[in-house]
């Protein structure tokens, strides 16, 4: 999924070199620490998970900051 969105945003960035950047990552049960650590700092546009990793980001108070970091811009 997540290569399915990089081809199109990177086709539209060649286009109009002024768009924004455009952060799509995925978060499943083997994205590694660092990664995720990565994802609290810096918050993706677009998450692509899993539903068992959408449940620990929904239920952990990390989690929930971070989806509410993103979701607030």
């Amino acid at each position: 999924m997540q290569k399915n969105l990089l081809a199109p945003l990177a086709e539209l960035r060649a286009r109009d070199p002024g768009l924004p950047e455009v952060r799509v990552l995925v978060r499943s049960g083997d994205t590694p620490q660092s990664e995720r650590a990565e994802m609290t700092r810096r918050p993706p546009h677009v998450l692509v998970t899993t539903p068992e990793s959408l449940y620990i980001l929904l239920t952990s108070e990390g989690g929930r900051k971070l989806l509410a970091r993103r979701c607030a811009r």
